[in-house]
């Protein structure tokens, strides 16, 4: 019969349990949110480390999301946008072709 009853001091350790696992629980679920990265527009994401087939690297493109584990991998961004540059186009006495950047 003594095991039937609970007391007072039982109750507050379950209670104590279960607020531990649930911010533990909480907690794992933020820290998996927070590693995935979502590729922006105009850019591609390269992610960098050891994959499950053996490769070094993969590219995500825009609208892709993908998990990138810590400490293992990392990810960085190419942006896609047009590289603006002048050229100046002169010729020497030989007729020979010389091209310069100004910028």
């Amino acid at each position: 019969m003594k095991g039937l009853i609970y007391s007072a001091q039982n109750s507050t350790a379950v209670i104590y349990v279960m607020l531990t696992a649930l911010i533990v629980i909480f907690a794992c679920i933020l820290f998996l949110l927070l590693r995935l990265k979502k590729c922006p527009q105009g850019k591609l994401m390269i992610v960098i480390g050891k994959f499950h087939d053996g490769a070094k690297c993969r590219i995500v493109r825009y609208g892709d999301v993908k998990f990138v584990i810590p400490f293992i991998q990392s990810c960085q961004y190419l942006s896609l946008e047009p590289i603006k540059t002048e050229v100046s186009i002169e010729f020497n006495e030989r007729q020979e072709l010389f091209l310069k950047e100004t910028g």
